[in-house]
């Protein structure tokens, strides 16, 4: 995909991008299914869930520009279960060290 972009050449006018490259027939499927898979992630959403994520978005964005979050800390869901505490291994017996009985 690196190719592609590199000598894609976008033009703008006003809000709207056009994107212009000559694609074979190879680069433009892999084009098209990675647009179709970006598409398909965003309409799993409602426009009201989309909003909501961005403003979560945006909020976690201040907080890391403040110090108040560490990276890993912004990627964990608020609303994930606190992960739970390992318990502790159980004392095996002692291996002797001496020759092991024939």
């Amino acid at each position: 995909a690196g190719g592609i972009i590199a000598t894609t050449s976008i033009e703008r006018e006003g809000k709207q991008v056009r994107l212009r490259h000559e694609f074979s027939e190879a680069a433009a499927k892999i084009t098209l299914q990675m647009v179709a898979k970006e598409f398909g992630k965003a309409m799993r959403y409602s426009k009201k869930q989309a909003e909501a994520a961005k403003l979560v978005r945006k909020q976690n964005w201040e907080a890391r520009k403040s110090g108040k979050l560490l990276p890993s800390q912004v990627l964990v869901p608020a609303d994930a279960p606190a992960p739970a505490e390992p318990e502790p291994a159980k004392p095996s017996e002692p291996k002797p060290n001496g020759p092991s009985p024939q």
